[in-house]
């Protein structure tokens, strides 16, 4: 058999290279010969006098048979044996065939951690991934293929990435029992690691399949899959794509984009923004200049109308010094494409000045966004990923052939033989809509001409925008720049730097006639400026607003009572002022000098009013200026909120509170109350019209600004008045939200609840009517935002039903739905904004499929409750209970909606073992969602007992040993182990002091592990170590308050501290009473941990309250507290 015409067919050389065997593309024609040599000599082969070429052949014939005819089952050496009949030899004889073989291939043998070689291992990585098997089990393995890529992406940079790791880890939770060994693993790495590195040799193409066809035209070969089938083929180039995608999901800066779209047969402009589904700590940290990161935080748009949340991120795990953090929306009207979150704006808003704020809710953090914006020239589009996206505006030379370009109306194209198409005029934007293929010059008699080329050789990617200084103390959006500002450039590289090749000019807006000036010393008003490139077309044209660079403005005075405010203006030049409010009276001190005199009336706040800048010329500009007199007031946008106006919780973040202070010693905080439908507590609480209330304090000082203004955006307080609200287990409590100075006045109120919208019912027609209260709430919305759905709540896989309009404000429940309980719910442009009512269709119930499903179906409330504890009890007891899956989609289908509105979530608090198996049991994307259940119920993972925790772990961990030993993996149980360090990393980045329970937990369950540095170890040797630790984080707590400080009280804390064994030392009994419970609450946390005693709801309210007012003195002691305690515990 002439093995070198062989070799050199496929690889050109007469000798092994050293590459896989699967990259020689072994033939059928050549596999049928080697088989035919395998089969005539095995007998002689057996009696160890094997011809020289029959170790090289049996490693390519055994390969390429596993490669071939492997489909399922435990893999063995039989599968190649079985293909020629014989019987399967010693391993020892195979061993050394295959160590003869592949050192002439020149490949080596893989090996464990532990040296020992695997060879079965090795022959079948040599293979590639087999084909038959990638046929039957194609979507498990494209599933787990797209996660490993994914998962590889964004750990690749990180020193110590595994990726064979990474494989393991994921083949286990992706793939069936079948294919979770060593053989998949490895070669599914060598595919993902080699497709990423293909795909980083033509990063810039927009097709880089088509580019690596024409670049790298053998680039298949090196991959261990056989491209002979269409659905692997389709496998590759999807997983090449996806590549291309994540290589560009993260952003040095962040940048929004433009695109045309159409939707049902009307076009609009989109602006988008893409964030990666996961984004390092590192890029984190350049965007916004600070340090250390907490493990959640928010982003937020700002727009015109307020302050909007976004996305949430969380920190997921650490690498070496790094840490990655998922994002996930939490609109969904924004949309989530493969590793990235598109964030879309449209409408006017695309024109509008965006910022992007990235919060944890005790700092803001803007983030630096460029984009290009919009001018009154023509947009122009071209075609990327099937997309129309903009490419610029005004004169542009463009690479693509054919241009998508949107021009105001009345203007007139002139081309020599070129393609103009008009397609359409879109209304709402006042613009006519063209196809054009080659140079076309557009003229306007408004506006001037542009020069629009299309397929040029020389093209710019540069996005141009306008930048300068802007006069400081108004309270616009986007103030007037202070002189002329500077054109710049942001390149390809996101490099920014000032545009010097460009004619700039100027000319009066609102004059008539434009009379255009290059010189800039005089130019102030309202302005147009348009920059020229040398061949006399327009580039870039902006209206703008101009003061003179000597203009300030300042409040000189706060007013008081009858004691008026005063701003002046000064450094303004042939400029007049006007004042249309009645409140204000302005007077000239000189030529370029104002004062305006502000009084308020009826002790009514106005926290702006509006100045009048006045030209000659009869231009003018208005300034946003701050109402300079004492008082308090709570914003959405520019719009007052009024003192019975309702808010969703979902709408807090985009309320702002004001204040103006007429003493720097002035201060302003937060004060909420809750309100409940019954009483929570044993203790004293007030009751008025049926309501009880509990007063909760937020000591938050407001941020102080120029000239006494104060501001707290209440985006920071959003998720603590939401868990609040949760707390109660009264899905129609509310909160008071005052504004009070330090003299305790209350200067302005809001009422807060987890809906602003209701139903009603009409049972005998069938029908569904938004309450008649609604309808202030229900203006500023156009009927098509509002879509109301019905919930089966027995089964979360069943598809909501969309109800059908009868009317503006009605709808008509289906004749033909299951009997059953169903939840009525309705939101408006996505957000759940109407309180949730439960509609029962009565008649014959179907046999249950689920034991869930028969609770939740019961319609006895005390059968109900008792099967759903029957069922928590079981799914606590059994990893395996197959109705896990349906509790965390139940977990899904509650998302937007607090979880005690479904009763069965409240039994689930009710068995810690319960909510710590739901930790255990989830993925990424779950586990937060389990976590933040302690927000949403009267709950706290502070408080789970730590036998819970221990005997669940166990549970779970016993359980994944017995999956592993029933395939034959892991046998040196460090796979198990690594289950055990995911948890536990998944805990302590959420709370750094759990660390002290999964120490605890590991020197139980997994005795042969040894501790590094652990705490725990510390506290059995020298407890006093950890005792004077508290001591030191209780001094830089004194510190941080005065004399003075209002604490949280605590009288069910203090109680505790009654107890008989609980530590003298953390009573604190020497101290004033008021200081007494901030003090012990941390330990009555601990306390309740170590011991696993039952507590009262009015105990979590006050840990929680307590919790509130100083994080870090809490985690601290409870930390110190539970390491005491746990080295001190057995099992």
């Amino acid at each position: 058999m002439d093995l070198s015409h062989f070799l050199f067919v496929h690889s050109r050389k007469t000798r092994p290279d050293g590459r896989p065997l699967y990259a020689y593309k072994c033939t059928d024609k050549f596999y049928i010969k080697i088989k035919a040599f395998m089969l005539n000599q095995f007998q002689v082969t057996v009696k160890k006098k094997q011809p020289p070429l029959f170790s090289i052949l049996f490693c390519l014939y055994a390969a390429e048979t596993w490669r071939r005819k492997h489909e399922s089952g435990t893999w063995k050496w039989e599968t190649i044996f079985k293909e020629i009949s014989a019987t399967t030899p010693s391993h020892a004889s195979i061993h050394e065939w295959v160590k003869n073989g592949l050192h002439y291939w020149e490949r080596d043998i893989l090996s464990d951690k532990n040296g020992k070689n695997l060879y079965l291992v090795t022959i079948a990585c040599e293979g590639g991934l087999p084909l038959l098997l990638l046929r039957k089990e194609n979507a498990k393995l494209n599933r787990f293929f797209k996660n490993l890529l994914e998962k590889y992406h964004y750990k690749r940079q990180l020193p110590d990435c595994n990726i064979n790791k990474i494989a393991q880890k994921l083949s286990f939770s992706l793939l069936p029992q079948s294919l979770c060994n060593d053989i998949v693993c490895k070669l599914s790495s060598d595919l993902v690691q080699k497709v990423v590195n293909l795909q980083e040799k033509v990063r810039d193409s927009d097709k880089p399949i088509a580019a690596l066809d024409s670049d790298y035209p053998h680039w298949r070969d090196a991959l261990p899959l056989s491209l002979e089938d269409k659905t692997i083929e389709l496998l590759l180039n999807d997983l090449v794509i996806d590549a291309k995608k994540l290589s560009t999901s993260i952003p040095k800066n962040l940048q929004w984009q433009l695109f045309l779209v159409q939707k049902k047969n009307r076009w609009c402009v989109e602006k988008r923004l893409h964030l990666s589904t996961t984004i390092s700590g590192s890029v984190l940290k350049q965007w916004i200049q600070k340090k250390d990161l907490p493990y959640r935080m928010r982003v937020l748009l700002e727009t015109s109308e307020g302050i909007e949340p976004l996305a949430l991120m969380t920190h997921m795990y650490s690498e070496n010094k790094d840490r990655l953090f998922r994002c996930e929306l939490l609109n969904p009207y924004h949309k989530n494409i493969t590793a990235l979150l598109s964030i879309i704006v449209s409408g006017n808003k695309i024109l509008e000045n965006l910022r992007l704020i990235l919060t944890d809710g005790t700092f803001e953090s803007e983030l630096q966004s460029a984009g290009q914006d919009l001018g009154d020239l023509p947009w122009i589009f071209h075609e990327h990923n099937d997309q129309l996206k903009f490419i610029g505006e005004g004169s542009i030379n463009a690479s693509s052939e054919l241009l998508t370009i949107l021009s105001p109306s009345g203007g007139k194209w002139s081309t020599n033989d070129n393609v103009i198409d008009f397609i359409t005029h879109i209304d709402d934007m006042d613009r006519d809509m063209y196809q054009v293929m080659g140079t076309c010059e557009w003229n306007h008699p408004e506006h001037g001409k542009c020069l629009i080329c299309s397929s040029s050789q020389s093209t710019s990617n540069d996005i141009l925008m306008i930048q300068g200084k802007k006069i400081r103390s108004t309270i616009d959006r986007d103030p007037p720049f202070l002189g002329m500002p500077d054109l710049y450039k942001i390149d390809q590289h996101n490099v920014i730097q000032k545009e010097n090749n460009l004619q700039m000019e100027w000319a009066p807006s609102g004059t008539g006639n434009l009379k255009w000036n290059s010189d800039p010393t005089h130019c102030s008003g309202p302005l147009w400026v348009r920059y020229i490139n040398s061949s006399g077309y327009q580039v870039l044209r902006r209206k703008i607003r101009v003061v003179p660079n000597t203009t300030q403005v300042n409040i000189v005075q706060t007013g008081v009572n009858e004691h008026p405010g005063v701003i002046e203006i000064k450094g303004l030049s042939n400029i007049e002022i006007n004042c249309a409010d009645t409140r204000c009276t302005y007077q000239r001190q000189s030529d370029h000098h104002y004062e305006i005199h502000c009084l308020a009336k009826d002790n009514q706040l106005k926290t702006d009013f509006t100045v009048r800048l006045e030209w000659p010329d009869f231009r003018y500009i208005d300034l946003q200026l701050p109402f300079p007199c004492a008082g308090a007031a709570f914003l959405c946008g520019e719009k007052h909120i009024l003192s019975n106006e309702r808010i969703a919780i979902s709408r807090l973040s985009a309320i702002i509170a004001v204040a103006q202070a007429a003493s720097v010693n002035q201060k302003f905080f937060i004060h909420i109350t809750i309100k409940t439908r019954e009483k929570l507590f044993s203790t004293k609480v007030r009751k008025t019209q049926y309501r009880y209330y509990q007063d909760f304090e937020f000591q938050e000082p407001f941020c102080l600004e120029k000239d006494g203004r104060h501001i707290f955006y209440l985006h920071r307080i959003q998720e603590r008045i939401k868990s609040l609200l949760s707390l109660t287990g009264d899905i129609d409590s509310t909160a008071d939200i005052k504004i009070k100075n330090n003299a305790n006045q209350m200067l302005a109120e809001i009422e807060v609840g987890t809906f602003d919208l209701w139903f009603e019912r009409k049972l005998d027609e069938k029908m569904v009517t938004i309450h008649k209260d609604c309808s202030n709430v229900l203006k500023n919305y156009i009927k098509e935002s509002i879509f109301i759905n019905m919930l089966p709540l027995w089964d979360p896989e069943i598809s909501s039903i969309e109800l059908i309009r009868t009317s503006d404000e009605t709808w008509k429940i289906p004749d033909d739905l299951m009997p059953g309980p169903y939840w009525i719910v309705g939101d408006i442009n996505k957000v759940a904004r109407f309180r949730p009512i439960l509609w029962t269709i009565p008649g014959q119930v179907e046999k249950s499929k689920t034991q869930i499903e028969e609770a939740i179906r019961s319609e006895n409330a005390t059968i109900r409750k008792s099967l759903q504890n029957q069922w928590v009890k079981s799914i606590a007891t059994d990893p395996n209970h197959p109705e896990w899956t349906l509790f965390f989609k139940f977990l899904q289908m509650v998302g937007p909606y607090p979880a005690s509105a479904l009763d069965f979530f409240s039994c689930m608090i009710e068995s810690p073992e319960a909510m710590v198996m739901a930790l255990l049991k989830s993925n990424d994307d779950d586990f937060e969602a389990v976590w933040l259940l302690s927000y949403q119920l009267p709950f706290s993972w502070y408080l789970v007992p730590a036998k819970a925790w221990l005997s669940s772990v166990r549970l779970y961990i016993q359980s994944i040993q017995e999956e592993l030993s029933s395939i034959d993996l892991d046998p040196d149980g460090e796979l198990l182990f690594s289950f055990f360090e995911s948890f536990q990393n998944r805990l302590i980045i959420r709370r750094p002091f759990f660390k002290q329970i999964c120490d605890w937990l590991c020197m139980n369950i997994f005795p042969e592990k040894q501790l590094q540095g652990s705490e725990l170890q510390i506290a059995s040797i020298q407890p006093e170590f950890i005792e004077n630790n508290i001591k030191d984080h209780e001094l830089k707590f004194q510190g941080r308050y005065g004399a003075d400080e209002h604490y949280p009280t605590g009288p069910e804390v203090l109680k505790w501290t009654d107890s008989l064994d609980f530590p003298d030392q953390h009573k604190y009994l020497k101290l004033s009473h008021h200081m007494r419970a901030i003090r012990c609450a941390p330990f009555v946390a601990a306390y309740i941990c170590l011991k696993g005693e039952m507590y009262s709801q009015q105990l979590l309210f006050e840990i929680k309250k307590i919790r509130h007012f100083d994080k870090e003195w809490f985690s601290q002691a409870y930390a110190g507290a539970l390491c005491l305690g746990l080295s001190k515990k057995t099992t």
